[in-house]
């Protein structure tokens, strides 16, 4: 049975009702809901330098409320997976830890390293962990939603450098898998990351494209495809092409049609 734009429009004004009406409930009859702050953080990286070793980080308000902050920075690296992994460290200095950023106005902070450049780019993250509201015993009491954004800081090393190697590349039924690591001295944020099957002849029989993000100096990420089993029969040769920094790097690899199936 279909529904007319009237009867869709009332079932989502009564879902919408309901949501509003277990929010009320869970937080009392007099309770009301807080809305995700509107908060805008410039520059979205930060890049330290021997010759620039501190940067200013903007934080504007663009809600209707003051809003408080936590500043934390941890060390950045990456798992294999390409997942995050934070760890605490006393590298780069920040002030202030604790800031209130009244509604309509911006604040800065203040941002160094304390450790010299080395050879490769080093790599940290700033949480910027929005606090709750403070309340009084007379207060409604409030659901808040609160936000929180990481931003990358990187030490650069004297000699920039982007370089690429793509190795351990394997075929298993239903799967293309390969490794990418940034041998270079600076972090790579690829444009396009694909693998191409090409037949007997050279003609393009497959392609796909992997997701791409920050891929950190010195470190690995292993990737894994979905390729059908015509596709990876009818191939009889891949390439993984990287696209970064307006450069182009690609590896080709043979197929052995027994390991498609």
């Amino acid at each position: 049975m279909s529904l007319s734009p009237t009867d869709s429009g009332r079932r989502l004004h009564a879902v919408i009702r309901r949501f509003l009406l277990a929010a009320v409930v869970a937080c009392g009859a007099r309770g009301s809901i807080a809305l995700a702050a509107s908060v805008e953080v410039t520059p979205t990286t930060l890049t330290l330098s021997s010759t620039s070793p501190t940067e200013l980080l903007t934080v504007r308000n663009l809600g209707l409320e003051d809003l408080r902050f936590e500043v934390n920075v941890s060390a950045w690296r990456q798992a294999p997976d390409g997942a995050s992994v934070l760890t605490p460290n006393d590298d780069i200095i920040f002030f202030p830890q604790l800031m209130k950023v009244p509604a309509g106005a911006s604040a800065k902070i203040r941002i160094g390293a304390t450790d010299s450049p080395g050879a490769a780019e080093k790599a940290y993250r700033l949480l910027l962990q929005e606090l709750p509201q403070l309340t009084t015993p007379g207060d409604n009491l409030k659901i808040q939603v609160l936000t929180a954004q990481s931003i990358p800081i990187f030490v650069a090393p004297p000699e920039p450098r982007t370089s690429v190697q793509i190795d351990a590349f394997a075929l298993t039924p239903g799967t293309i898998a390969f490794t990418l690591s940034n041998t270079g001295t600076r972090h790579l944020l690829a444009d396009t990351i694909r693998v191409i099957g090409a037949d007997a002849s050279g003609a393009q029989v497959f392609a796909q494209t992997a997701n791409s993000w920050y891929l950190l100096a010195r470190g690995s990420r292993d990737y894994k495809l979905p390729v059908s089993a015509s596709e990876c029969m009818r191939s009889h040769g891949f390439r993984v092409e990287v696209v970064a920094d307006q450069q182009t790097f690609e590896q080709s690899f043979s197929s052995a049609p027994g390991r498609c199936r």
